[in-house]
């Protein structure tokens, strides 16, 4: 016996060939569009065809150029072009830029007009040198350039070496073997080379090494003396403990005391070597200051 239709059914029907009708067009539209955006952004008379480069001292302009066009040359969403204002993935460029170069802090990417865009950029600026395995030979180290922040962002090139010792202030411990991209103390430096900073600025001890072991560092000078200080301590307190000890006139009179002993010439060698160790105050043990 044949299944009754009834005029429920037949209404349930046309809905079904209506709704499939309409998934069918919209898809047929969505391919349309597709592929005329596809046509859109491989029209040459909107593609990206300059890259102006601002902010760069030391980076190539001419290598970060190349990189942007190498972003803007990729296809995406399989036929998209990514070479117009409208297509180009501006995220991608600018993470590939920052990690091709190390030495750059920031990247910003704006449209200059329908066919030229303007990357900014900021680069990290050198305020200390990381140095493993600190060996008196040149050849045996391996010394990267910081930033302000502890960032290793450049390996420091052999030849020029000597120029960047007598600049800067160095960092050396037996870890970070192969820094670049790092991160010294991880946050801490800061803090720690702004205290080494200030004891300079304000006590007028030309640092030169600064030996990190653990969760202490010995501050090394061309002058007496080295300075033995906890890395997690009030380096506010510690400064002005440095002070009252150098001004003392016990402190004074001990060292008068001193004839012998010999202290390494820090600028010549640019090395440390605490067998030679004649003099130091040790800043560990709260308000218990020991010299020698």
């Amino acid at each position: 016996m044949a299944k009754r239709i009834t005029k429920r059914m037949r209404l349930a029907q046309r809905r079904r060939k209506k709704y499939a009708w309409l998934g069918f067009s919209g898809f047929v539209f969505l391919i349309i569009i597709y592929a005329g955006a596809g046509w859109v952004s491989a029209n040459d008379k909107i593609e990206i065809n300059t890259v102006i480069i601002q902010g760069n001292k030391v980076v190539s302009a001419s290598k970060l150029e190349n990189t942007v066009k190498q972003g803007l040359a990729v296809t995406r969403a399989l036929l998209l072009y990514g070479g117009t204002i409208f297509t180009y993935n501006k995220d991608a460029i600018i993470n590939d830029l920052l990690y091709k170069y190390p030495r750059l802090e920031s990247v910003e990417i704006q449209a200059n007009n329908i066919d030229t865009i303007k990357v900014s950029v900021t680069e990290r600026e050198t305020v200390a040198l990381w140095c493993a395995n600190f060996k008196d030979d040149l050849e045996m180290r391996e010394c990267y350039l910081l930033d302000k922040d502890g960032f290793a962002f450049e390996k420091a090139v052999i030849n020029v070496m000597e120029k960047y010792f007598e600049k800067f202030v160095i960092y050396t411990g037996d870890a970070y073997i192969g820094a670049l991209r790092k991160q010294l103390l991880h946050g801490e430096f800061s803090n720690v080379h702004t205290f080494v900073k200030n004891i300079q600025k304000e006590i007028g001890l030309d640092i030169k090494t600064v030996l990190l072991t653990k969760r202490e560092m010995e501050i090394y000078s061309n002058s007496y003396p080295t300075l033995k200080v906890k890395l997690d301590d009030d380096f506010d307190r510690v400064l002005s403990y440095i002070k009252i000890t150098l001004n003392s006139k016990e402190y004074k009179e001990y060292m008068n005391s001193q004839k012998s002993g010999k202290r390494i010439n820090y600028e010549k060698n640019h090395t440390y070597n605490k067998d030679q160790e004649s003099n130091y105050i040790d800043l560990r043990f709260g308000n218990r200051i020991y010299y020698k």
